[in-house]
């Protein structure tokens, strides 16, 4: 990536990265505020873009950044614990990510590694499967059960799609993904219905919803709390991988 520390390995140094997130607080630590899907470019090598919610935006924004000529993809973000021994703000590094029905995408071993290798130092690093959801999985029971079904370690709604593109289109591809919500606790329904499809949070929802429903407050205090936590592990990978330097907004 330019000049950033991940680049300096045999093999990877001439690769144009492609890095698709949903939500804007997920890069934060790579280039301050961006609005929804916004793109930014390293001086370099790398690309950013912001795809908003799901595996349809995350699909097209993939697309968008093979066009542009990227040689890797690299899903970046949060995921939902699913297995129980996973706290807030572990790194998963999934060998492999799983579609909703069961199709496996291999990650590059090579760029896997090297993530590893950067960050394990610093970070709890898990490397078990990423099973893609088609919508937000918010409840424990759901959770045990999408554990038992499939062994994937965390969840999420876009890093199969971006899979899915890297290997249509012949490239390398690569997920970096924070754990948000613990396994053993659901999302709450306020803060769930308050997150638009492109990823922003909007605060007035949010507090309809817990008009409408007070009893999730403890839930929403705790999501906000682990929420830290988890843009901490993604920020100690961007310092690590040499992620941060360099960025600049740029017109979609």
């Amino acid at each position: 990536m330019g000049a950033g520390a991940i680049s300096q390995h045999a093999g990877i140094s001439l690769s144009v990265i492609g890095l698709v997130a949903a939500l804007p607080l997920e890069v934060e630590c790579l280039t301050g505020r961006l609005g929804p899907e916004a793109s930014a470019r390293l001086s370099g090598n790398g690309r950013l873009r912001l795809s908003g919610l799901g595996s349809h935006n995350a699909r097209r924004a993939a697309a968008e950044l093979a066009d542009c000529g990227v040689t890797v993809l690299l899903s970046w973000g949060s995921a939902g614990g699913l297995d129980p021994g996973l706290t807030p703000g572990t790194l998963v590094l999934p060998e492999y990510v799983l579609t909703a029905d069961g199709q496996r995408f291999e990650t590059a071993a090579a760029w896997r590694a090297k993530l590893h290798e950067l960050v394990s130092r610093r970070l709890e690093v898990h490397t078990g499967p990423l099973v893609q959801s088609p919508h937000p999985v918010t409840t424990a029971e759901q959770k045990r059960a999408l554990f038992a079904r499939t062994g994937a370690v965390a969840v999420d709604t876009e890093s199969a799609a971006i899979a899915e593109v890297a290997a249509m289109r012949g490239l390398a591809f690569v997920a970096v993904r924070a754990v948000l919500d613990p396994a053993t606790r659901g999302l709450p329904q306020s803060a769930v219905a308050a997150v638009d499809c492109s990823g922003r949070l909007i605060v007035m929802a949010l507090m309809r919803g817990l008009l409408r429903r007070p009893a999730d407050l403890p839930g929403v205090l705790r999501l906000s709390s682990d929420l830290r936590v988890a843009r901490g592990t993604l920020a100690t990978v961007a310092r690590c991988a040499g992620l941060q330097r360099g960025f600049r907004d740029i017109a979609r």
